[in-house]
């Protein structure tokens, strides 16, 4: 392993590479109803699902990204219903925040919501608090498909419900990262 001798590591004991989502695609049309994976990004959980159900391909990369973004807004829980909100004290019972719930539809968008009933808010400023989350550039790549972020269109859809549109993609890259 040359990289790592050059940055002085010695001998590597492991290497995780973020896996996708077509594992947990594959064991779902396989009929599983549980899937234990190894180590995939945190939207891949929500993709897979999706992609399962939807029957999406591969190169079906603008619903993937719809995908990955709502996998994106919800992966840190509560962070999505005001936990990660710079204004956190406009936040009705942040206390006892409920955990954010993804509908994804067929061509990818989404409606991020949370059990009514339940603290926190679900509004377009709390969604996008937490969709630039870690984000550091137009471009947020996943081993599915690299979402565009400069592409996203969220809005109000009710009462604790923001709806994530207009999402596409680049093709996934190439190489996974390993850490």
């Amino acid at each position: 392993m040359p990289r790592a001798e050059e940055l002085g590591l010695g001998n590597p004991l492991t290497a995780n590479a973020y896996l996708g989502a077509w594992g947990i695609v594959d064991c779902l049309k396989s009929g599983a109803d549980v899937v234990v994976t190894g180590r995939v990004t945190d939207a891949s959980v929500i993709v897979g699902p999706a992609a399962a159900h939807f029957g999406w391909d591969r190169t079906d990369y603008d619903r993937l990204a719809g995908a990955v973004v709502a996998g994106h807004v919800i992966e840190c829980g509560v962070q999505a219903t005001g936990g990660n909100y710079a204004f956190f004290t406009e936040i009705p019972d942040l206390t006892y925040a409920g955990f954010p719930l993804a509908e994804i539809y067929a061509d990818g968008s989404s409606v991020i919501t949370k059990h009514p009933g339940t603290g926190g808010q679900v509004s377009v400023d709390t969604v996008t608090a937490q969709l630039l989350y870690e984000i550091t550039g137009a471009r947020y790549a996943n081993p599915d498909v690299t979402a565009r972020m400069d592409s996203i269109a969220l809005s109000d859809d009710g009462t604790d419900r923001v709806r994530i549109s207009g999402c596409s993609a680049n093709r996934r890259r190439r190489r996974t990262r390993c850490r």
